[in-house]
């Protein structure tokens, strides 16, 4: 008899991003509660519950959590850079 593992991760999901992530969630329906908020960021914080072979979804998720900061600091950069014109 094969066990499964259940892994456990909090994510901060900023709320502009909190539909995509949602769906993703609902999707594969992986367990996860709303745990918090850090409204200094505008995030919401998540607790996910996943099965190993879950990590490539649990994966896209990070991975639109990290685009959308690389996207927000060079979207800052060319208001910083306008600004200096």
């Amino acid at each position: 008899m094969s066990k499964t593992i259940i892994e456990k991760k909090e994510l901060a999901v900023p709320v502009d991003i909190i539909l995509e992530v949602s769906n993703l969630l609902l999707e594969h329906d992986i367990t996860n509660d709303i745990v918090g908020t850090d409204l200094n960021n505008d995030e919401l914080l998540i607790d996910v519950q996943y099965e190993r072979d879950e990590r490539d979804v649990i994966n896209q998720i990070e991975c639109k959590i990290s685009d959308y900061y690389v996207q927000e600091a060079l979207d800052a950069e060319d208001d910083n850079n306008d600004d200096d014109e």
